[in-house]
């Protein structure tokens, strides 16, 4: 089965300054490896929001990769 700690719904914001440039949203993940493309938007900050875990009271991101 899918691991209650693992990250369900969540959402991927790139940010300028205040202004979010671009948001993706990823919902009923059973993947441990996540993949969130974006087609080039130029941006200072990236934002992940979890929004639900597969039964965990709590969530945890063990890594993020950026590339530009």
């Amino acid at each position: 089965g899918v691991p209650k700690e693992l990250v369900r719904d969540f959402e991927v914001e790139l940010l300028n300054g205040d202004r979010i440039v671009s948001r993706r949203v990823v919902k009923d993940n059973y993947l441990r490896l996540v993949r969130v493309d974006f087609e080039g938007e130029i941006c200072d900050a990236v934002r992940v929001t979890v929004r639900a875990t597969n039964g965990a009271p709590e969530a945890r991101i063990f890594e993020a990769r950026i590339y530009g």
